[in-house]
């Protein structure tokens, strides 16, 4: 038996509002999803696996738009057509937190060749081997195992702390590792982590197929589960999202623009999704500096965002290389167009004022 393991599609997630796919003319973090959801099934068909094993958050949500359904059934009638079946479970972020309202899995279950499991655990033999799919329930428990003749795969989703690194967020829940062990099956397709990550000889997290934020930064992979092989991880495409960072303690505004400008230039930021870490910077100096200039050096990446490290910012200027001359941090910040000398003055003004105000408080 050969499968394809896969976990975390999260289909339907959005992000950087009016950033558009231009072949789709989409949400362009949407598509990136639906892209990297296609390509695992083409990479099934042209495996020839036996079966699709989905462990959980087939969908960013437990009511997922019209869109994000329709490019899953479009992936299950891929397979189908191919005459792959699917094993799907819910994971924490496909479950409705009420049930009275019923689930998209539902829908999912009624389409041939896709055995979806929402509600309870369910064992589904193929091929001689039987699956114990095992959806999100909110105490984590992985029940005892009805283990078939043949062999058997666990399928469940769930955090475990010899994967976890600071990775969490509502809803999740952990899974007892030695529990999982001791079902005596003989692979545990894991889902819930993003990053790929082997926690015993035959329990693997498959990770997610794109990186959804910045508290994963793994190499994407698909998982290729030979229960009479190996396993093999295969790396994936994906738009690339990653973190610059440079310490800058001690250095003035254009030093530290230098130093940006040399660690941007080191990495290829096109269409990626970028975070600008400054670490150890002295306040004044980074409210000092040019902006709109990092902005210009990130411009061809798909979104940036500037980022405190985990040093913080410094409270003083305390070593630092070069004065902050107040008008020009105030003229770089004035749009086109505005009077900067009237902008400065003013500026000066409050901070007079402000001035005199802390002196009569501290006499």
């Amino acid at each position: 038996m050969r499968f394809l393991h896969l976990a975390d599609t999260h289909l339907g997630f959005r992000q950087f509002a009016g950033r558009l796919d231009p072949e789709r003319g989409i949400n362009q973090r949407e598509a990136d999803v639906y892209r990297a959801w296609h390509h695992a099934v083409e990479f099934a068909v042209a495996s020839g696996v036996d079966a699709v094993v989905h462990a959980g958050d087939l969908f960013d949500g437990p009511r997922p738009t019209p869109r994000a359904l329709a490019e899953a059934l479009d992936g299950f009638a891929r397979l189908h057509a191919a005459g792959i079946p699917a094993i799907v479970i819910a994971g924490n972020h496909s479950t409705p937190r009420t049930r009275s309202g019923g689930s998209v899995f539902e829908v999912i279950g009624r389409f041939p060749g896709v055995h979806a499991v929402w509600e309870a655990p369910r064992r589904i033999d193929l091929g001689g081997t039987s699956f114990h799919a095992v959806p999100h329930a909110d105490d984590g428990a992985v029940p005892r195992l009805d283990l078939g003749p043949g062999r058997n795969v666990l399928i469940a989703h769930g955090g475990m702390d010899a994967a976890r690194a600071t990775y969490s967020e509502p809803g999740a829940v952990e899974l007892d590792r030695a529990a999982v062990v001791s079902t005596g099956v003989d692979y545990a397709a894991l889902g819930h982590l993003h990053a790929f990550a082997q926690v015993g000889e035959n329990a693997v997290y498959a990770g997610s197929l794109e990186r959804l934020d910045f508290a994963d930064e793994s190499a994407k992979v698909l998982v290729l589960a030979d229960l009479e092989g190996s396993l093999s991880v295969v790396p994936a495409p994906f738009r690339p999202v990653f973190t610059v960072q440079v310490a800058w303690r001690g250095l003035g505004p254009a030093a530290v623009l230098a130093s940006v400008e040399a660690a941007v230039a080191a990495r290829d930021c096109r269409d990626a999704v970028v975070r600008l870490r400054l670490d150890g910077l002295g306040r004044d100096v980074y409210q000092a500096l040019d902006l709109r200039r990092v902005g210009a050096l990130l411009a061809d990446a798909l979104h940036f965002v500037l980022a405190v490290g985990p040093a913080g910012l410094s409270v003083g200027a305390e070593g630092v290389e070069e004065a902050v001359e107040f008008e020009a941090f105030a003229r770089s910040r004035v749009p086109e167009g505005v009077d900067a000398a009237r902008v400065v003055s003013l500026a000066r003004g409050f901070l007079v004022a402000a001035g005199a105000e802390e002196v009569a408080r501290e006499a």
